[in-house]
């Protein structure tokens, strides 16, 4: 998908390697077998060529007994999640489900990602909920801290989302070298090029957004109830 914000490309040098369904579902049933309960995906892409890898995996899990809790913790592509996904998600065991969606800017959606398509939001929650899912165990990402973004642009995503009767996570910007979004932000003058990348990532210290400026700060964290959030 060549997401402007991600880094995959270059580091894995444009190789993109899968496990075979049969391989996933042995480790997890293995892993089941040990007491494990519970197994998170931490895979964005795992519904891509759904009907040679995750299909197969989830269909095999089910008749294993859904034997384990599976989450996910990435954004999943919306556009892959049709009934039939969704049926397969809930029969296989999996339990909550994030959804990318990030932003409904328009503007944004050409220049960042072909991931997303707004229009397709609904499709997906329709399907979930239609597979038997409540809607608190649905959330969609929104993406906050791009470079030239506003906080008006990630309000107007969260209400998007909510409108749908499902929640919202805020997921802050890690910007990684040698991407598009780096360069951005280098430019935008809220990361400095230099810096150790160990300060770039977002589960430590959030990026220079607000340029200090407390009370703006302060008041996107109300507005999205970041209390004790790094924002």
């Amino acid at each position: 998908m060549r997401c402007t914000i991600c880094a995959s490309n270059i580091l894995c040098n444009n190789r993109y390697e899968r496990n075979t369904p049969l391989d996933v579902v042995e480790s997890i049933l293995r892993l089941a077998e040990r007491g494990v309960k519970d197994i998170v995906f931490w895979d964005d892409a795992l519904l891509m060529d759904a009907e040679e890898y995750a299909l197969p995996t989830l269909e095999a899990l089910a008749q294993a007994g859904a034997p384990v809790r599976l989450s996910i913790s990435n954004g999943l592509h919306i556009a892959k999640i049709t009934p039939k996904v969704a049926r397969a998600m809930k029969k296989g065991g999996i339990q909550k489900v994030f959804l990318s969606i990030e932003t409904i800017s328009k503007t944004r959606m050409r220049s960042f990602s072909q991931k997303t398509i707004m229009d397709q939001f609904q499709l997906a929650v329709e399907a979930l909920l239609s597979a038997g899912y409540r809607s608190e165990q649905i959330r969609a990402y929104v993406l906050f801290g791009l470079p030239g973004q506003t906080v008006e642009e990630a309000l107007n995503t969260k209400e998007f989302i909510r409108s749908f009767g499902v929640n919202y996570k805020i997921s802050s910007f890690s910007p990684v070298p040698g991407t598009v979004e780096f360069k951005r932000a280098v430019k935008e003058g809220i990361i400095e090029k230099d810096s150790d990348p160990v300060l770039q990532n977002n589960k430590l210290t959030a990026i220079n957004f607000f340029k200090k400026n407390k009370n703006k700060r302060e008041k996107f964290k109300e507005l999205f109830d970041l209390k004790n959030s790094i924002f």
